[in-house]
């Protein structure tokens, strides 16, 4: 580790900032146990208190995680506390559902292309499952926007790419934090069909025709929303 002294004011945001550019930039990755706090007063010349105080806050972020008896680890699983903080932005800006369904439109179409590329016989067994479950419930006269979430949290699971997979996982979480006007085909029959078509497009391995049917989806859902609101 690489860390110079700190001998300006401010030293706990100073400090807070040069701990996080050392697990940003790589030199601690996820599961990696950071080093005690005195080599970090050792190393950037601050007393502990400056030290923990910093390390209290990249905790707070979810950024680190403390484990009893063992230390302080990179946490390896940040994103709830990424919902979180994106949950509080968007009630402070106010964004609406139509936002998101627009938001989803510009991502999920080439998402599901990736998808039909590089999933695996086990993405469709879980896409599948989920249909099957979705059948059901609506024979039973319900539906589950859980169920229906879960359809397309699986795609973006099948482009195996973890940028495009913390990207739904937003969409999907503020889905839950923004209102949804009443009549939205959220997760009913029409969900249901689209979710089937684009699923054996997925199976049968064609991109164009996956990313079409999942744009013409949303764009069905986004025009429902906005006659519903007009």
């Amino acid at each position: 580790m690489d860390l110079t002294p700190v001998k300006k004011a401010k030293l706990i945001d100073i400090v807070t900032n040069k701990i996080r550019d050392e697990i940003l930039s790589g030199n601690y990755v996820a599961g990696d146990k950071l080093p005690p706090e005195r080599e970090f007063v050792d190393q950037l010349q601050v007393s502990r208190i400056v030290v923990r105080e910093a390390l209290r806050r990249l905790e707070a972020t979810g950024l680190l995680t403390v484990k009893r008896g063992s230390g302080m680890f990179v946490a390896t699983h940040n994103s709830t506390a990424l919902h979180d903080a994106f949950s509080l932005i968007l009630k402070i800006q106010k964004v609406d559902a139509l936002e998101v369904i627009r938001a989803g439109l510009a991502i999920e179409p080439a998402m599901t292309e990736l998808a039909a590329k590089n999933r695996t016989s086990e993405h469709i067994a879980c896409l599948k499952a989920n249909i099957k479950r979705s059948e059901e419930l609506i024979k039973g006269g319900r539906t589950s926007n859980n169920n229906n979430r879960e359809f397309h949290r699986i795609v973006a699971a099948a482009t195996q790419n973890k940028v495009l997979r913390l990207a739904m996982e937003a969409i999907l979480h503020v889905l839950n934090v923004v209102h949804v006007p009443h009549g939205v085909p959220t997760c009913g029959d029409d969900a249901l069909i689209w979710h089937r078509k684009i699923m054996e497009a997925i199976e049968d391995s064609k991109p164009q025709e996956a990313a079409k049917l999942m744009h013409d989806h949303i764009a069905e859902v986004q025009k429902t929303v906005e006659e519903v609101i007009a």
